[in-house]
């Protein structure tokens, strides 16, 4: 009895702070929270709206990453797979209702790639059609010197 007991409030405990983290737009903690717990279909729902939004999350945090450990190529290639991954989820989104959340995401990650490499976003979508992964590199490095001011000077 004690140990049916321990896991039931052990259980609540992980569903009120999902519930709250939620309602905090704290998606991981939901995510985590929620995690390999028997869910109630409500609960289920939640689950699977924090994981659409947590794929947008995930990207702008690789990029953010990528930049404090000074791989610019990287974080600009997460930026981009962002726009890729938010094509492949907007329907999911949509269907959900986290289309708010994941549009919030993208914004983000247009504004940086505005401010910080100077792309719009038909640019950037542009640049996720080359399937060539070398000349896909080789762009995101011109980007990376050109912002840098290396090309002015080299020409």
């Amino acid at each position: 009895i004690v140990i049916i007991s321990t896991e039931f409030i052990a259980k609540e405990g992980s569903l009120q702070k999902a519930r709250k983290a939620y309602y905090d737009g704290n998606y991981e903690t939901v995510y985590l929270e929620l995690y390999g717990n028997e869910l109630e279909e409500s609960d289920e729902l939640v689950q699977t709206r924090c994981a659409i939004v947590l794929k947008m999350q995930r990207k702008y945090e690789s990029y953010q990453n990528h930049l404090k450990l000074g791989q610019e190529v990287k974080a600009l290639n997460a930026l981009l797979e962002g726009l890729a991954t938010y094509d492949a989820i907007n329907l999911e989104a949509q269907q959900y209702g986290v289309t708010d959340e994941v549009d919030k995401v993208k914004n983000e990650i247009i504004a940086v790639l505005q401010a910080k490499y100077s792309l719009d976003e038909t640019q950037a979508r542009e640049l996720l059609q080359n399937e060539d992964q070398i000349s896909y590199t080789k762009s995101l490095n011109h980007i990376i010197l050109e912002k840098d001011g290396a090309l002015a000077s080299n020409s």
